[in-house]
């Protein structure tokens, strides 16, 4: 499935307990032979919810959920060998 893009309104791990508003964002593109999966997450809120606090504890987990679903692809096993 090439050209597609799916998003999902959402408040990950621990911003669901913020006033904030996350957009999760999957796209698929052709590239030559292949089909690149690119993965965005945006959150926006008050000063308040202070989401410089958690912004490496969501990369990190984004970071590690994108990497088994490309080894799912790959290989049709998410976890590591």
């Amino acid at each position: 499935m090439r050209d597609r893009m799916l998003r999902v309104q959402t408040a990950l791990g621990p911003l669901q307990g913020k006033a904030v508003t996350g957009v999760l964002t999957f796209q698929l593109k052709p590239e030559e032979k292949a089909t690149v999966l690119t993965l965005s997450y945006r959150v926006s809120g008050a000063a308040a919810s202070a989401l410089d606090k958690d912004v490496q504890a969501v990369d990190k987990v984004l970071g590690e959920q994108f990497t088994r679903l490309v080894r799912f692809v790959e290989t049709g096993k998410a976890a590591a060998q």
